[in-house]
């Protein structure tokens, strides 16, 4: 019924879900997981009641994903500190790192009876007489061509999105390129807080992560 390309946090939780419908779904990425990609990864509430939604949210809490139980924000040179309040189910957020996220989800969807294939690099999208996408074609990794069809074609396959650009998908906001950013991971400290600190032209953030680690983003 559907292809998804792209098997990391969006593309593996539609498959998830379109599986659990009942839907012949295959789920293809490039990567081999666990695989890591750019990404910072601080969920907010909405994606963090998904996942509890899922049933996922106890599997990445035991993954080592620590719950964090306030924000602090910074502006002007003022702190302010505020507990996460209990909405929809969840008094706490989280920021698993991506590889682990990102496996977990498309463990789930094959789970679910999503026909997950890792190492699958979708060169282009198959097109009938009318010009209507039904499927994808490209190769494993070991370099054989393959050849998918589908009903629906849905691309997850990030801000370059190869399937995008093959369906000439129209761009509804760009925004463009006028600034950047950098990040790190650091360990040995105290984590006890999401934090937020806003500068002229600038913002940074700190959220805990996996290994008893921070990511400090600027």
């Amino acid at each position: 019924d559907v292809v998804v390309v792209g098997a990391r946090a969006g593309g593996a939780a539609t498959a998830l879900l379109l599986a659990r419908l009942g839907h012949d779904v295959v789920l293809v990425d490039r990567a081999v997981f666990p695989a890591d990609t750019l990404s910072t990864h601080q969920i907010a509430r909405t994606g963090v009641v998904a996942l509890d939604r899922w049933g996922l949210l106890d599997a990445v809490l035991a993954s080592g994903a620590p719950a964090i139980r306030q924000v602090t924000f910074t502006a002007g040179g003022e702190s302010v500190t505020r507990a996460i309040k209990l909405k929809s189910g969840v008094d706490f957020l989280v920021a698993p790192r991506r590889y682990i996220l990102d496996s977990l989800l498309a463990e789930a969807a094959a789970r679910e009876g999503a026909d997950v294939r890792l190492g699958v690099t979708v060169a282009g999208v198959c097109l009938d007489d009318a010009g209507r996408t039904v499927g994808v074609y490209g190769h494993d990794r070991a370099g054989a061509s393959l050849e998918i069809a589908a009903r629906f074609v849905i691309g997850a396959d990030g801000l370059g999105s190869r399937v995008a650009r093959a369906v000439s998908a129209e761009v509804i906001e760009d925004q463009g390129d006028q600034s950047a950013a950098q990040y790190a991971y650091f360990a040995d400290l105290p984590w006890p807080a999401i934090e937020l600190i806003a500068a002229d032209r600038a913002l940074a953030g700190v959220f805990p992560t996996h290994h008893g680690q921070a990511c400090i983003w600027v």
